[in-house]
């Protein structure tokens, strides 16, 4: 099982109490803007049909090179397989630093010991 794992403040400078948000079942995701530090505002879950709609052009330009692993060549079909598999969308919204969308089956708040 894939996770992905988003500490609130990794250093402890802000907030000495670590979150983790693990996000298990994950399909694929997009990160982009990685500057170390991140000031985040939101994680989301966005609905299926907005989030292929806004992304559409994307994924189908990228199809060819197999990404993302969703993507069954078109968005009724990759709806349909995302629903089946039980998948929601996540999008992480940040003032600085990383941002994009996470497809997964489940998203946990767990303290964190790193």
């Amino acid at each position: 099982m894939l996770t992905l794992r988003l500490s609130e403040d990794p250093r402890g400078v802000a907030n000495p109490d670590k979150v983790a948000l693990v996000f298990t079942g994950l399909m694929d995701y997009f990160l982009e803007h990685d500057l170390g530090v991140s000031i985040v505002f939101s994680v989301e879950e966005r609905s299926l049909d907005s989030f292929i709609a806004d992304n559409l052009d994307q994924f189908t330009e990228h199809a060819q090179w197999g990404w993302p692993k969703f993507w069954k060549g078109d968005s009724a079909t990759s709806h349909a397989f995302l629903a089946e598999n039980q998948c929601h969308v996540w999008e992480l919204e940040t003032s600085h630093g990383l941002s994009g969308w996470i497809v997964a089956m489940q998203v946990d708040e767990r303290a964190s010991v790193v």
